[in-house]
């Protein structure tokens, strides 16, 4: 049992949704603890095809996993690129509101679903440094935090 579920907070506070704003069930915080079942499943977790280097979503079917367009004929400083969900529909307002709303809080939101992502096949059972992409100083200033950091 999570102590945490017992708490008098969460009678007089109980957990709603980050996206919806509805009261999440304790059943649904174990498996989503910040977003109620429907508001889950509306997530778009990206899956192939995508481009191997940057992880660029594909369109469609394709014979075998590849390069985008982008990738083809460059090389980069790094092995590849992944991303846990497309940022589409409930995913995209979350980043936003918390990019340039200041809505840090959705932090532990955002790592809880990147743990979907390091436990990807893709990773493998290589020994990987995840490095987070460093936020542009004039950004920094107008954001008034780094949200990879």
């Amino acid at each position: 049992m999570n102590f945490a579920s017992f708490s008098p907070l969460r009678w007089i506070f109980p957990a709603v949704c980050e996206s919806c704003r509805n009261p999440i069930s304790p059943e649904q915080q174990k498996k989503s603890p910040f977003l109620c079942e429907d508001c889950h499943h509306l997530l778009l977790p990206v899956v192939p095809p995508f481009c191997l280097v940057c992880g660029q979503v594909f369109s469609g079917e394709l014979p075998s996993l590849s390069r985008c367009g982008n990738c083809a004929d460059r090389t980069l400083g790094v092995d590849f690129a992944m991303g846990a969900y497309r940022s589409e529909g409930v995913m995209r307002e979350l980043m936003h509101r918390f990019k340039y709303s200041g809505e840090v809080h959705l932090a532990r939101l955002f790592g809880s679903c990147l743990q979907r992502t390091l436990n990807s096949e893709r990773f493998g059972d290589k020994d990987w440094i995840v490095v987070p992409v460093p936020l542009h100083p004039k950004r920094f200033r107008e954001r008034g935090f780094n949200q990879s950091g």
